[in-house]
Parts: structure tokens; C-alpha cells; sequence
């Protein structure tokens, strides 16, 4: 099986049969942060961690061609935009 998060760039995909398993060392802070966001979202924290690398990749390949990240809230006229900055 599987696990794809889509995107319009390349998914990052899991395939339960060919796994690596890693091992972090996160502080309390961050391991809380990441817990807590996977339970909200009803996910499992590997799934969590897929998520997370897929979204840095999309990130990281629109930066590199000088894109910019917004959060937008609203619509129309009200629409209020975020540019999200990375370091």
C-alpha cells in the first residue's frame, strides 16, 4: 500500500513494503508539537512526518525558483495575504 500526499509537484510516496527507519532527536517542545497536530488531524505521527517532508519539498522547489508562499484568509475583496518567509 501506498501513502501519497498530492501536490503539483512530485508526491512523496511510502510504500509500506520498502520502509527506512529512522530515529530523531527532538526536543520536548517540538515531539509535544508534533503529537498533538497528528492526533488533531487523526493521523499517525509517521504519516505526520510524510506530510511534513512532502510540504518542505513543495517549499523547498518553489523558493529555489524565487516563488513566494502566501496564506491567504478570506475572499474577494476581503481576501488579507501572508507571505510566509523562510530562512
Amino acid at each position: 500500500m501506498s501513502t501519497v500526499l498530492e501536490s503539483k509537484h512530485d508526491a512523496v510516496r511510502a510504500d509500506d513494503s520498502h520502509v527506512v527507519r529512522l530515529s530523531v532527536n527532538l526536543a520536548p517542545s517540538v515531539a509535544e508539537a508534533l503529537k498533538s497536530t497528528a492526533a488533531k488531524q487523526g493521523i499517525t505521527i509517521t504519516e505526520a512526518i510524510r506530510r511534513a517532508v512532502a510540504l518542505w519539498k513543495m517549499v523547498s522547489e518553489a523558493t529555489a525558483k524565487n516563488q513566494r508562499i502566501m496564506i491567504v484568509e478570506g475572499t474577494g475583496d476581503k481576501a488579507q495575504y501572508k507571505e510566509i518567509f523562510f530562512l
